[in-house]
């Protein structure tokens, strides 16, 4: 589609709110504000020509009034002109109204990661190495592919990382991306000690002013995988200048300190992918992302059969560059190939989800497949079983926030799980203890006995009793005779 790029001068703008306006000769109708970015706001729009949402771009009227901001925005759209990727929010459109640039981007209306890691349903911030895993190797993609292109994105961030509706991931907002090259590094938009990022989850050496390359997306990358598997943002000081004080100087703690069920292994994938020095992360972010599946017990390097059901996007044939990391077999080896296209690792799928239920505080839920109550405990996190009313197969997220109704895929080759694995009964329940059917039969059947046997007893009891008190009367009227 021909785009024509807006000019960077011009009258200035009286205003940046689009909303309620139709641009672009009447084809975009621009409804609401979705938010505001690092580079501006973010409206949502109805697409008369397609039939559908899209997102449209400005920048805030302060920031337009900077011509050299007005210049970065312009850039964002060029950027994201090259950067074509599964992964990538994609541009559809440029223009100009009213002397404010807009840019129309596809619309990804599953929310953000920022979104998932403090969704205010689940108990507590956080996801798990499975949640984590859904989404991971496609970022890592899209900033390889980022890199390989000549780019980097400098403002990796959950707020950045976007779901669609089937919860794919997407990365987003190259406002404040950099091409690589030494003329660019020492432009002025870059220079006069300006730092570029969210201190969260700045590399230490672009705090530093040092160069730089993929590996400070990598450092913010591992920084937001942190985040996910703990709640926590490790190194934020008091204000944004001692945060960015602590990315030089401070390693942060174990993940798993502040998440005990994480194991040593991913403590150190995130701890070295967290180096201060670059050349100490992984050599690309799909080995950072393969490093710490396999650390997780997602992948199994023996056969290269992924442990977790998901999909991986593929593409590409060229092996990645040499990694420490254990090799594995070629055919499940990410790898980035010379023209910056991805291959990601292919899970066997051992079963499909279906549908999926909430679990609240207290440990109640339902079915998700019959809607039966459910009573869990931690000691039911990370199990498989089956429904004691419908038979369906469940899985419990280990997190304990998530039951899963699951189908196991019956394909040759495909999974080796079977109904056996899912021996556990959910849902049936003895004064708060949940039992195997079998054994809450029997007891229920004991329970049955003993309470006729204690109604007979008691009242072959009462009969005695009664009996008893008849006696003593008919005794006691015969003696009031006698005595006459």
């Amino acid at each position: 589609m021909p785009m024509t790029s807006p000019t960077t001068s011009g009258p200035l703008a009286s205003s940046t709110d689009l909303s309620g306006q139709t641009i672009a000769g009447g084809r975009y109708h621009v409804d609401r504000k979705l938010g505001t970015g690092s580079m501006g706001h973010v409206f949502l729009a109805h697409d008369v020509n397609l039939e559908t949402e899209v997102v449209v771009k400005v920048p805030t009227l302060a920031r337009l009034e900077n011509e050299e901001f007005r210049t970065r925005f312009l850039q964002e759209s060029r950027v994201l002109v090259k950067l074509g990727h599964p992964h990538i929010v994609r541009i559809l459109d440029v223009g100009e109204f009213k002397a404010v640039p807009y840019f129309v981007m596809q619309y990804i209306g599953g929310g953000s990661l920022d979104d998932r890691i403090y969704d205010s349903a689940n108990e507590g911030p956080g996801q798990s190495p499975d949640e984590v895993a859904d989404w991971l190797p496609r970022v890592a993609g899209a900033l390889d592919f980022v890199h390989m292109r000549g780019f980097i994105h400098r403002d990796v961030k959950p707020a950045n990382i976007l779901f669609d509706e089937f919860g794919h991931a997407y990365l987003s907002d190259f406002g404040l991306s950099r091409f690589t090259s030494p003329d660019e590094q020492n432009s002025r938009m870059t220079a006069a000690g300006a730092v570029v990022g969210t201190p969260n989850y700045v590399a230490p050496e672009v705090v530093l002013g040092q160069k730089y390359a993929g590996h400070a997306d990598q450092y913010s990358l591992a920084m937001m995988v942190y985040e996910a598997l703990t709640g926590v943002v490790p190194l934020e000081g008091p204000s944004p200048s001692a945060t960015m004080v602590n990315q030089t100087s401070k390693m942060p703690p174990a993940p798993s300190k502040h998440n005990a069920a994480l194991s040593p292994e991913v403590d150190a994938v995130l701890l070295r992918a967290l180096s201060k020095g670059p050349l100490k992360r992984y050599p690309n972010c799909l080995e950072f992302s393969n490093a710490f599946l396999e650390a997780a017990g997602l992948t199994s390097a023996g056969s290269g059969a992924q442990k977790r059901s998901g999909e991986r996007a593929t593409a590409g044939t060229t092996p990645a560059p040499p990694s420490k990391i254990p090799a594995r077999p070629a055919s499940t080896r990410s790898t980035v190939t010379s023209a910056g296209d991805t291959q990601i690792s292919v899970p066997v799928q051992r079963y499909s989800v279906k549908k999926t239920t909430k679990i609240k505080r207290d440990g109640t839920g339902s079915c998700p497949k019959c809607s039966h109550e459910l009573k869990l405990r931690h000691k039911h996190a990370g199990q498989k079983g089956q429904c004691v009313k419908c038979r369906g197969l469940l899985v419990i997220t280990r997190d304990l926030k998530e039951v899963k109704h699951v189908v196991i895929n019956r394909r040759a080759g495909q999974s080796n799980l079977s109904e056996s694995d899912f021996a556990l009964r959910l849902g049936t329940e003895l004064f708060g203890w949940k039992l195997p059917l079998i054994a809450a039969l029997v007891i229920a059947v004991v329970m049955t006995g003993i309470i006729l046997s204690s109604v007979s007893f008691v009242s072959v009891q009462a009969n005695r009793d009664l009996d008893k008190e008849k006696a003593d009367k008919m005794g006691t009227q015969k003696v009031g005779t006698e005595g006459r």
